[in-house]
């Protein structure tokens, strides 16, 4: 049963983070984003992030159909 608040959008889109606070400052990871909504996202990355690190993800792409 979903408990969220907000509906999820699911995608399947490529994606590339870049940090914003830390010494990688800039430096590109791929990934894929599979959903989002208004209070977050869930995205597959090439990399663990800690907890807290600032990222940035310019995203482009279209809802997927059930």
């Amino acid at each position: 049963m979903e408990k969220r608040a907000t509906q999820r959008h699911l995608l399947d889109t490529s994606i590339v983070c870049s940090f914003l606070n830390s010494v990688n400052f800039g430096q590109p990871v791929d990934g894929r984003m599979k959903n989002c909504c208004v209070h977050g996202l869930y995205a597959e990355v090439r990399f663990h992030f800690k907890t807290g690190t600032v990222i940035a993800i310019p995203i482009k792409g279209k809802e997927k159909t059930p």
